[in-house]
């Protein structure tokens, strides 16, 4: 076949694959039951659309729960539709069906340039689009996890163009966008981004002994997206006295902490004090308090242990004593505070408990409850207590990380059956679907959400064990048959490996839904798995 006939052939593949990623989404669309009106939703999303809309300066500026990407794109999304239009339509559905399309391209692209079986990636890529569709259903895109597919899609073409192209100024330039785009939408990107940019980079360029290139390429690839973490972690200390970029990162940590000491609070509380934690985290990690549903006024189950790890103690007992829509009453806490002399704290407090009242907006979001300033502060000594707990029980945290990665490895690709089903399974860790009916062609996504994990299952699995086997062979054994800095399995194996870790390690609560972070990372791993160990050139 001629060269034309075979550009003819890979373009009439992508033509096939956006055909079918549009008509399917469009079936399903027009199958989905009614979408309810402004009025239908609860009160805590109604705050959130005024928030996006009406306020949203003032909520931008203050927010710190997760990077601001997510909130300007719901924000563009209902500004152009405005608020009963966006429901109406389900705008938000579409927006993210539009992202996870584009997606779909960028990652053809990268198993394209990465010398992947091009009759392979288009069948990957076909099933990927596919299981995308439950994932988009859940919530109706409105989570911030509908946007890292797309923003983790450029990532990976951009690594693949560095990759393939590692002298060239635009490939350095294209990571250095994207990188920032992630940074700017996931917080747990905002460490991954850097790393993988830094660890692919030295291995690209010291085998080749090009030491001024590498230099050159981390100054432009690492520009951007640390310019930005930077500008976000400065934002966010000003507000909450966060260094990071998300406001649950120390409460993340204590929920590992949690895990490793089997959920016994009165170990946990035995291992705060230990560690030298201020008295007044003692007297809030004793005093967290139940969320109490506003509507039937009951209390959540097994909220407790989330309320010790995020420092939360501001739940109003009853009606009576709540403060703002919000079911808040922070008077006391602020009361111990000021007893103890601790003015710039009470200070701080004293804010999130006149904005409960004046500024409820300032709070909506995805967990209204981890939006106080408060959050942050008492998450900052939350780290400091996890490296404590790495040096008192260690053989602990190891069991709380292996069994983080349990499930993330195992139940993180049967995310998309877990938004299909209303109730927890052998399958489904736990009833995600928000529609009340089974979404439209239901029997066919079960199949191939299943034929996903399988792919997943067995892509990441060699992912793991590939890095350091190629590693031990490279350096112990001296076996160089395949050069690291041109072998794209390898090299982008490094933010998978990273994702692993950080969600394992560092992060507790919802892995198997994080496992998504990783799905365009293994859809072009999957392609490449019949030439993994080859140098493509």
């Amino acid at each position: 076949m001629s060269f034309t006939g075979i550009k003819k052939k890979l373009r009439s593949r992508l033509s096939i694959l956006i055909l079918w990623s549009i008509l399917l989404r469009m079936l399903v669309y027009f199958l989905l039951p009614p979408a309810k009106e402004l009025g239908q939703y609860p009160e805590a999303d109604r705050f959130f659309f005024s928030a996006l809309t009406d306020h949203f300066a003032d909520f931008f500026s203050f927010t710190t729960q997760v990077p601001p990407a997510t909130y300007l794109i719901n924000s563009f999304v209902l500004s152009v539709t405005g608020i009963k239009t966006a429901l109406a339509i389900r705008a938000f559905l579409i927006f993210v069906s539009l992202m996870d399309i584009a997606a779909v391209i960028f990652l053809y692209k990268a198993c394209k340039k990465a010398g992947a079986v091009q009759g392979i990636s288009f069948f990957l890529l076909l099933l990927f689009s596919t299981i995308l569709i439950p994932i988009e259903l859940w919530r109706e895109g409105r989570h911030y996890d509908h946007h890292t597919v797309f923003f983790t899609a450029l990532f990976a073409w951009s690594l693949v163009c560095l990759i393939k192209n590692r002298n060239k100024i635009p490939a350095m330039f294209f990571v250095s966008v994207a990188g920032a785009l992630l940074v700017s939408q996931s917080a747990v990107n905002s460490a991954v981004v850097p790393f993988s940019i830094l660890i692919i980079s030295f291995c690209i360029f010291i085998p080749q002994k090009q030491y001024s290139r590498l230099v050159q390429s981390l100054l432009i690839t690492l520009l951007l997206p640390v310019t930005l973490l930077l500008l976000i972690s400065r934002k966010n200390q000003s507000v909450g006295q966060e260094s990071l970029t998300s406001n649950k990162a120390g409460p993340a940590m204590m929920m590992v902490v949690q895990r490793a000491y089997h959920y016994d609070s009165n170990a946990v509380r035995s291992l705060v004090i230990e560690s030298g934690a201020p008295d007044w985290y003692v007297w809030t990690y004793g005093h967290a308090t139940d969320q109490v549903d506003p509507v039937t006024l009951q209390k959540s189950k097994g909220w407790i242990y989330l309320a010790q790890a995020f420092g939360i103690c501001f739940f109003a007992e009853d009606s009576t004593k709540a403060k703002g829509p919000w079911y808040y009453n922070f008077t006391p806490l602020l009361n111990y505070l000021r007893k103890n002399n601790l003015h710039s704290l009470a200070d701080l407090v004293a804010l999130d408990s006149a904005d409960a009242i004046a500024k409820p907006y300032r709070f909506a979001g995805y967990s209204p409850e981890l939006a106080p300033r408060w959050i942050g502060v008492y998450g900052s000594v939350s780290k400091k207590i996890f490296f404590s707990s790495l040096k008192k029980n260690p053989l602990g945290m190891v069991r709380a990380f292996a069994i983080q990665q349990g499930i993330f490895s195992i139940y993180g690709p049967l995310f998309p059956y877990n938004t299909l089903r209303s109730r927890q399974s052998l399958l489904a860790r736990s009833g995600l679907r928000t529609f009340p009916d089974k979404i439209p062609l239901d029997p066919m996504f079960v199949i191939l959400v299943l034929l996903f994990a399988l792919v997943a299952w067995t892509t990441y699995a060699t992912a793991l064990l590939n890095l350091p086997v190629f590693l031990w062979q490279f350096f112990v054994n001296k076996r160089r048959t395949v050069s690291v800095y041109n072998n794209v399995f390898l090299l982008l194996s490094v933010p998978v490996i990273l994702l692993a870790l950080v969600f394992s390690c560092l992060v507790g609560g919802e892995n198997d839904r994080y496992f998504i972070q990783l799905t365009p990372y293994i859809i072009i791993l999957a392609a490449c798995l019949p030439v993994w160990n080859r140098e493509i050139k």
